[in-house]
């Protein structure tokens, strides 16, 4: 097994909660989005210059229901969302 798949199956086993907190610890913000979806359900922009605090993040991920949105675009950040492995594994092969 490569360490590529190790690392997708780890993430994978990650619940929401845990996933958010990880966010946390990188010092990107997470917020809850509408289940299957990528509708943010709060005022978002909030947090682009204040992270939410561990409390926040369980209110809205402790029971495994919401999706999990990242605010991006501050310091330089920037997201490639990709929405199916296979796809994901096509832009990595030709991104070298």
């Amino acid at each position: 097994m490569s360490d590529y798949t190790q690392s997708i199956q780890h993430i994978q086993s990650l619940s929401t909660l845990d996933t958010a907190l990880r966010w946390l610890e990188l010092g990107v913000a997470a917020v809850p989005a509408q289940p299957k979806s990528k509708r943010v359900i709060l005022h978002w922009r909030n947090f682009e210059q204040q992270l939410p605090s561990r409390k926040q993040l369980k209110h809205w991920f402790q029971n495994g229901v919401m999706n999990l949105a990242l605010v991006c675009g501050t310091g330089g950040m920037f997201v490639l969302d990709f929405d199916d492995i296979a796809d994901y594994l096509v832009f990595e092969r030709q991104a070298g």
